[in-house]
């Protein structure tokens, strides 16, 4: 039911795209919410971060972690589940 008025709210506004940081809610919208009726364009933010770093829209400077290595906790609706693993993943 919480799904369903959801997506009447989201659709009365026209949404179109959907940028979320939970993956466990990126797995829901995108995959679970089309069979009721609510068909958007869903990412998770490292997918949307890695397409404005790629377009040139973002810049990343140096700053205290410049050259360090970063462990990124890969969570299975991401990887396992969406198969969505270059985002957050690349090096740059």
């Amino acid at each position: 039911m919480q799904a369903v008025t959801n997506i009447e709210v989201m659709n009365a506004y026209e949404i179109k795209k959907v940028v979320t940081a939970c993956p466990h809610c990126f797995n829901t919208l995108k995959n679970e919410y089309p069979g009721l009726g609510g068909n958007y364009d869903v990412v998770h933010h490292t997918q949307f971060l890695k397409d404005l770093l790629d377009a040139g829209r973002l810049t990343i400077e140096g700053g205290q972690f410049k050259g360090k290595r970063i462990t990124f906790h890969d969570p299975c609706y991401l990887g396992r589940a969406n198969n969505v693993y270059e985002a957050p993943e690349r090096p740059n």
